[in-house]
């Protein structure tokens, strides 16, 4: 690409939405409201592991305006016992408690119950009535800690070299002869690197 000669790379150009955005005249998708819409608001965990020992949605069912209130009882459930349920390369055992926490709160904001009503207020306000009791468990953040022995187990139908573990599976990929592309490197660096989490779909929303 000649970039001396590019119309876009490195100029101040035009946003065409910009006026509109910090004006307040833009309109977005949490803008829209249409006739019998219904709104829904999710209560996540503040825990970053934590056994859900019972969850309490009467008085939020209760409240005026509340259609409906979901929760991992409403999920199928695919039973540990019966082992690996398969869907391509995802443990619908792991997914069933993953869309809605069952037995465990798994991360923090790890949802815990959904709530359907007839407006945003209702359905935050049915949220806070919503009652969770929760048993706090360890929990680790970091790879290198999760992978120590002794390590709190966040899936413990999960087995690795015959034991619970963290570790889900092991991939290891090879080209060619290592050792020998080693010993005729004139130069061997080694050194570890560390990223956070990131997701390809996430996108930025730049300043106008």
């Amino acid at each position: 690409m000649n970039v001396v000669n590019n119309k876009w790379i490195g100029q101040r150009t035009i946003r065409p939405d910009g006026v509109d955005k910090v004006t307040g005249r833009a309109a977005f998708a949490a803008d829209t409201t249409m006739p019998g819409m219904i709104w829904g608001k999710v209560l996540r965990s503040p825990h970053p592991h934590a056994r859900i020992k019972s969850i309490n949605t009467a008085k939020a069912e209760a409240l005026p305006g509340v259609k409906a209130v979901v929760t991992s009882r409403d999920i199928v459930d695919f039973t540990i016992e019966k082992g690996a349920v398969m869907l391509g390369i995802q443990d619908m055992r792991w997914m069933c408690r993953n869309v809605m926490a069952r037995d465990k709160a798994l991360f923090p904001g790890h949802p815990v119950a959904a709530v359907a009503a007839t407006s945003e207020a209702i359905a935050a306000e049915a949220c806070k009535l919503i009652e969770v009791d929760y048993e706090v468990l360890p929990w680790a953040i970091e790879i290198d800690d999760a992978l120590k022995d002794g390590a709190p187990i966040l899936h413990e139908f999960n087995k690795f070299d015959g034991k619970p573990s963290n570790i889900m599976g092991r991939i290891e990929s090879k080209k060619g002869d290592i050792a020998q592309g080693f010993k005729d490197a004139e130069i061997v660096i080694e050194r570890s690197f560390t990223t956070r989490p990131v997701h390809q779909a996430i996108s930025s929303r730049m300043p106008a």
